[in-house]
């Protein structure tokens, strides 16, 4: 078990710095391509951009356990409030040239797949608007 979870801080490590590093280079999408009804484009981004930078908030606002979020070819990895480790990663930061970044937003939902071409690593995200607020729902890095 202790493997998964160190396992599971190495591939969030890594898509963490990664995002960092190439920030120079990156495309940010501009808001009216993230979101497809516009009376929800303020109030999602306005709690994105507070998931990814504080730490606390973003625990609050994950319904867990996260079944299966890291997939590795011979693991796979349940996520925990125990063995969360903060992301701050942008999905919505991305290298057009190496990644494909597919959005799909509703008023009550909103789900990001960021997919590397040459790896075939997949990461999605998916939010979902509850009475108290968005919450992450669903959590997945596919590296097999």
């Amino acid at each position: 078990m202790k493997k998964k979870i160190y396992l599971a801080l190495i591939i969030l490590l890594l898509i963490a710095c990664n995002g960092k590093s190439r920030q120079n280079s990156a495309t940010v999408l501009q808001s009216d391509s993230i979101a497809q009804i516009d009376d929800t484009t303020d109030d999602f981004n306005a709690f994105y951009a507070r998931f990814i930078s504080d730490s606390v908030f973003q625990k609050q606002h994950i319904v867990f356990p996260l079944k299966d979020a890291i997939v590795e070819c011979n693991s796979v990895v349940t996520l925990t409030a125990q063995n969360w480790v903060f992301d701050s990663h942008d999905i919505r930061i991305y290298d057009k040239a190496s990644e494909i970044l597919s959005i799909k937003q509703t008023q009550m939902q909103c789900h990001f797949t960021l997919e590397r071409k040459e790896t075939g690593i997949l990461y999605e995200m998916k939010f979902e608007k509850r009475p108290q607020g968005w919450y992450l729902v669903y959590y997945l890095v596919n590296a097999c």
